[in-house]
């Protein structure tokens, strides 16, 4: 089992372009590592990390100048969402606003904010939204309750009482005062996040960690290298004045759109969601301008909303009718003592010998100029420069655009940069996973420099634990490194490798440690039946444990600290679960605890713990279950009634298996039966079924521990509920049938049986001979059933289930032994009676050949509404070949538990077929027939 390290990295997943300072953060008080809230009550505490970048500037990352600035949250708004009915969007359950704001002051780590929230209980709470630094989102989004028109709602535009052009500019501390404060000397910017809930819900006092938020704004910074030229005045051209707060959504759902979802912008070069309303400012009368200073460059300063790129490509056809419009930049400078301006465009390329394609402008991403030479004069006026072509301005200029999401450490040079997520710790357990994104401008992508170390792996202690391989293709510019342990670290201490990239020249690397201090060792289900359970912790240092999800209050810790293994010797978790045995409404919960350290040597380790419970079944060898319904827990004291002696002591140990299913999904949550579990030992133990989303039928056992089939049941996974049929009156379909209607083909069919034997084999296919297939664990596809030419006792049909046995004697029986009585038997129902609980075999005389109505050519079957409804002529299987008979579609046949006066090898079966309707026409043992199972 997987168990999944709860560090901030690994929930990076996706990531879009780049790098540098990430999305999001708040100041309402600042505090150091230690000073997080420690939830104490029933508010439910949510935590925001935000990375920063290592990429090198001349002024704080943190930006919009000083303070946290791109990372100030001053106001926090919650948006609570559970699922639609009826396949309508998530509904808005809950708004309310966040207390007790606090962020973490050092810019050498990833920041961090947290603060709570009075959130009511709901188990069917789905997405929690997070929407900060807009003062009125109550008002926005009014009496909508659909997530698509919430989000449409949630917009931002810029005001400009003073109707200047400087008024449109995004206040971002141009004073750089050393106090600044937000909403004066700053606006701080809006963000969205959302934290989707996996299973239980909003729980009071639950944690909420690591939400990733987006500034809605695109940053551009402008840094001049260009010794011959002296930069004055930037002016940014043609922007918006408004956008939405989250980024682009599904509009039918409101889910957020991913990466490889259609309509995704920011990595296909399209174009972002911009509501129609957006306030375009173009031309030179609403330029904003800029001063540059006179040392370092132009950082934090240049915020502006998201913005579609223009058509036409630079220097073709098309471009001259939409590039004047299109967002650009225009900078003011000296060249040979004279004032020039020219024009910088947002496009893939910047030199005047190729032709470049225009870009959009997106949330949370940074735009870095370089202007790194002059050739030439440039334009007398701005309108000039405005009217021209980008890369053909004399001015030769580079482009770093990064996603300011996930990827925090850069190497670049003055073309480009090679980023990479934190350094990080996986888990210690010998098949842990982890995924980093790695992103780079180069045009031929980033690869893992396998010319380091081994194979791109450097190990600063141990060797050859770790696996390093890039998640696509060579070329690929944004991919993650996935990374896999092959060894448990069992060192009693921490070991770490360098995993080394490159990206062209450009080269870097990132830490992999492998921490040794948690190994938790689960069993496969935990039965709900009210008792105490456990598992264990391996593990070199004290830990606490705490219940992550738990839905449906499954479990109660005992143990909650847990202290340092001794030796190889594991420390146990006990719980107690509750009992859901005798009256289930439960059946399956997943709950998750997750083992902490309380000093940090650790990341936090979540735990699954799959708790069951079902209902118990009275002893049968088959059982009706719903598909994706409740399980069942099947005594296997049957067993030992099979009249082969006690097969199961108190304490023999048996396992649980499949032997045949008629869904090629075999064992899987959308098959016939998704898991088989055994329960306890011996003849008081059970196996667990439960049933998948599919109907159909299948075949499980119990084997001793040499792999002997001990005994087998048929689980017939349908809808169809027969508990309402009075006592005495017949199943409306066949045994094993997924239909009753005259309409409904081989559906109508069900299960052949020999008589005497409790285990199914495949009907026919109602319209031919051909076989029907079956699936099984050892093979890989369809197969078809077994036969074999022999005779032997009742010990070999329970040990081979799935096996037909053929007889070309003239009795043709597959039944060796002089007794048949433990068979089936018309007085009683017997061990292999093979209907499910409260049914049996029939006798011949619950028929009469009264009331049939005439046979269907086209339904190729006769019905009789006092003996059930309809019949098929699924004709049968032949006992002295085990082939289909040609009477398939003419002839059908029922088996009773009637024996014949004539011969104790033959009983009498219900015929029919187009003329006539027998009930005393006899079938030996071998044949295989139908079953109609009657009420007790």
């Amino acid at each position: 089992m997987r168990y999944k390290s709860c560090n901030n990295i690994k929930t990076v997943l996706k990531v879009l372009v780049s790098v540098l300072l990430a999305t999001f953060v708040s100041c309402i008080e600042e505090f150091g590592s230690q000073d997080f809230i420690t939830p104490t009550d029933n508010d439910v505490t949510i935590t925001v990390n935000i990375p920063t970048s290592q990429i090198p500037s001349t002024r704080s990352t943190r930006s919009i100048i000083n303070g946290n600035g791109e990372a100030t949250v001053t106001s926090i708004d919650i948006l609570v969402f559970k699922p639609g009915d009826s396949g309508n969007p998530p509904q808005l359950s809950e708004h309310v606003q966040g207390q007790n704001i606090v962020q973490s002051a050092s810019s050498d780590e990833l920041y961090k904010v947290q603060f709570k929230a009075r959130l009511s209980t709901d188990p069917n709470a789905s997405t929690v939204v997070l929407v900060a630094n807009v003062p009125d989102v109550a008002t926005k989004i009014e009496t909508r309750t659909a997530k698509p028109d919430i989000l449409k709602a949630l917009s931002y535009a810029s005001t400009n009482p003073g109707g200047t052009p400087d008024g449109w500019k995004w206040n971002a501390n141009p004073a750089n005062a050393a106090s600044p404060t937000p909403g004066t000397d700053y606006t701080p910017i809006p963000m969205y996040g959302e934290h989707t809930i996996t299973s239980g819900g909003v729980k009071a006092g639950m944690e909420i960690k690591n939400v990733a938020l987006q500034r809605m704004l695109a940053r551009i910074d402008i840094k001049n290298e260009a010794s011959e030229f002296t930069l004055s005045e930037v002016y940014l051209v043609n922007y918006n004045t408004a956008g939405y707060i989250a980024p682009a959504w599904n509009t039918e759902t409101g889910a957020l759109l991913l990466s490889g979802d259609s309509g995704y912008p920011y990595n296909t070069n399209g174009t972002p969601m911009i509501p129609d309303f957006c306030g375009t400012k173009t031309g030179e009368q609403n330029a904003l301008k800029y001063s540059y200073p006179t040392e370092g460059s132009l950082e934090g300063e240049i915020y502006t909303y998201e913005a579609a790129a223009s058509t036409g490509v630079e220097d073709t056809d098309g471009h001259t009718n939409g590039h004047t419009n299109a967002p650009c930049l225009i900078v003011k400078g000296t060249y040979n003592n004279a004032p020039y301006y020219y024009r910088i465009d947002f496009t893939t390329a910047h030199d005047s010998s190729t032709s470049g394609k225009y870009m959009p402008l997106y949330r949370n991403h940074r735009y870095s100029f370089t202007i790194h030479s002059v050739s030439a004069s440039g334009y007398a006026s701005f309108d000039g420069a405005l009217k021209s072509l980008g890369i053909m301005n004399n001015l030769k200029t580079s482009l770093h655009v990064v996603n300011e999401s996930g990827v925090n450490n850069i190497v670049f040079d003055n073309e480009y940069y090679l980023g990479v997520g934190d350094n990080t710790m996986i888990s210690a357990a010998s098949d842990a996973e982890l995924e980093i994104p790695v992103t780079t401008n180069y045009i031929y992508g980033w690869q893992i420099d396998t010319g380091k170390g081994t194979n791109g792996i450097e190990y600063l202690s141990g060797s050859g634990w770790l696996q390093a391989e890039k998640d696509g293709a060579s070329t690929d510019q944004k991919a993650n490194i996935k990374l896999a342990t092959t060894a448990a670290n069992n060192t009693g201490a921490f070991r770490s490798a360098w995993v080394h990239l490159k990206a062209g020249a450009l080269v870097h690397k990132v830490m992999i440690t492998q921490h040794d201090f948690v190994a938790p060792t689960v069993n496969d289900i935990y039965l709900m039946d009210g008792t105490q359970k456990s598992f264990s912790v391996l593990s070199k240092t004290p830990f606490l444990v705490t219940v992550e999800t738990d839905s449906a209050n499954v479990i109660t810790l005992r143990t909650t600290w847990g202290a340092s293994s001794t030796g190889a010797s594991p420390t146990p978790v006990y719980f107690d679960v509750v009992d859901d045995i005798t009256n289930p409404t439960l059946f399956q919960k997943g709950v998750v605890v997750t083992i902490k350290s309380p000093t940090g040597l650790f990341p936090d380790t979540e735990v699954p713990l799959n708790c069951v419970s079902a209902f118990k079944q009275a002893p049968s060898n088959s059982y009706i279950v719903a598909p994706g319904g409740a399980g069942i827990m099947i005594p296997v004291s049957r067993a030992n009634e099979s009249k082969l002696s006690n097969q199961l002591s108190e304490t023999t140990e048996f396992i649980a298996d499949w032997v045949w299913t008629d869904n090629s999904n075999k064992i899987a949550d959308n098959s016939v039966v998704m898991m088989y579990k055994t329960i306890g030992v011996g003849k008081n133990g059970y196996l667990l079924v439960m049933p998948g989303s599919a109907e159909g039928n299948a075949v499980v056992c119990i084997k001793n521990t040499s792999g002997k089939i001990l005994w087998s049941w048929h689980i017939w996974v349908t809808k169809y509920d027969p508990s309402s049929v009075a006592t005495g009156k017949f199943m409306d379909r066949n045994l094993g049938a997924l239909s009753n209607l005259a309409s409904g083909g081989i559906n109508t069919v069900g299960l052949f049986y020999q008589w005497g034997r409790k285990d199914p084999f495949p009907g026919s296919k109602l319209t031919s001979t051909a076989e029907p297939y079956i699936y099984t664990p050892n093979k890989s596809g369809a197969t078809a059933i077994a036969r074999e030419q022999t005779s032997y006792g009742l010990a070999n049909s329970v040990k081979n289930p799935a096996t037909f046995y053929y007889d070309t004697g003239s009795s043709t029986t597959w039944y060796s032994e002089s007794s048949y009585d433990v068979l089936w038997n018309d007085a009683q129902k017997t061990p292999y009676d093979p209907c499910p609980p409260g049914w049996r075999i029939p006798k011949n005389t619950g028929w009469s050949t009264s009331g049939w109505v005439a046979f269907s050519t086209s339904n190729k079957g006769r019905s009789n509404s006092s003996y059930g409804g309809f019949y098929p002529a699924a004709g049968a299987r032949a006992g002295d070949s085990g082939a289909l008979l040609t009477t398939v579609g003419t002839e059908g046949r029922c088996w009773s538990a009637t024996p014949t006066t004539s011969s104790n090898e033959m009983h009498y079966v219900l015929f029919f077929n187009s003329s006539t309707v027998s009930i005393t026409h006899s079938g030996t043992w071998a044949v295989g027939l139908n079953v109609r199972c009657i009420k007790e």
